[in-house]
């Protein structure tokens, strides 16, 4: 414990002597004395999250485990507890909130088409296509960003799911892998580099190749959200999911698109049955270009 100063130290052995007697209350309340004494040692924010789980306090506990993982992105206890206890349902924004702040941001969205309009290519389908069908999968995308804010996405496209992810989550990062096949992408990412503080950067390239080098070149990045919305060929988005497991901390959630394609949804519930992933509670259903989520389970 020598990362706590000489004055906070008595206090947190006070605190887990009382956790292990059993008196919760004072356990906790000396547990916050130590933070406001000392914020930046972990440990007291991953105790203090146990214990508030223990009294059913989730919110409070999520707040815990976040600022241990703040303090220490790594931290892989506070990772699997934020998740055990606190990730396996999503609040979903209501249609409400999520209406008007597309409605605020909704030049965005018009400006996008007119660069893919400019280019004089066909857009690829995209989550704002269908005839506003798909504003359930609109505001999932939207509610998983809210709670991640390093997020990453195989299938850029024209960046309609990223300007989505962008707008949720003014902390969000996001890194989009893209073979470039389309001459609008590359236009469409500058726009949203332009717009969002540099808060999206685009590996080009077939992922199946540029995920392993990122992996090389960044062995430390982690993820907790990540788009996988790439290749339909099974062996290509399988590899996509193998390389993402290397990015991902436990309870990373991972949205993987177009279930309704049957060897992608039975990939999914493999994936399920041998528990790489458990599904997530609480999002709305997609009936159209329809996705799964789920929370890493094995993180590689």
């Amino acid at each position: 414990m020598s990362e706590i100063e000489s004055g906070a130290n008595s206090v947190f052995q006070r605190a887990i002597r009382l956790r292990r007697e059993g008196k919760l209350e004072v356990a906790i309340a000396l547990f916050r004395e130590v933070i406001e004494k000392n914020p930046s040692f972990p440990w007291t924010y991953f105790l203090l999250g146990e214990l508030l789980v223990k009294q059913d306090r989730l919110t409070e506990a999520a707040i815990a485990f976040k600022s241990a993982i703040k303090l220490n992105a790594n931290f892989n206890s506070a990772h699997k507890s934020l998740a055990d206890y606190c990730g396996k349902k999503i609040d979903v924004v209501e249609r409400e909130h999520y209406d008007s702040v597309l409605k605020n941001n909704w030049y965005h969205i018009e400006n996008l088409e007119k660069i893919i309009a400019k280019v004089g290519e066909r857009l690829e389908g995209n989550c704002f296509s269908r005839g506003g069908k798909l504003v359930n999968k609109q505001i999932n995308i939207y509610s998983l960003a809210k709670v991640s804010d390093k997020i990453l996405e195989i299938g850029f496209n024209g960046g309609h799911s990223a300007l989505i992810m962008l707008l949720s989550n003014p902390n969000a990062k996001i890194v989009a892998f893209d073979i470039c096949r389309h001459k609008y992408v590359v236009p469409c990412f500058e726009y949203l580099l332009k717009n969002f503080s540099s808060r999206i950067e685009l590996v080009k390239g077939n992922s199946v190749k540029s995920l392993p080098k990122y992996i090389i070149k960044f062995p430390n990045q982690k993820f907790n959200l990540l788009h996988i919305d790439g290749s339909h060929k099974a062996i290509i988005a399988n590899t996509d999911f193998e390389n993402c497991l290397k990015l991902s901390f436990y309870g990373s959630y991972i949205i993987w698109d177009d279930v309704q394609v049957k060897h992608l949804n039975d990939l999914w519930h493999k994936y399920i049955s041998e528990e790489y992933v458990r599904e997530v509670q609480g999002l709305l259903p997609t009936n159209e270009a329809r996705h799964a989520v789920g929370q890493c389970l094995k993180p590689s």
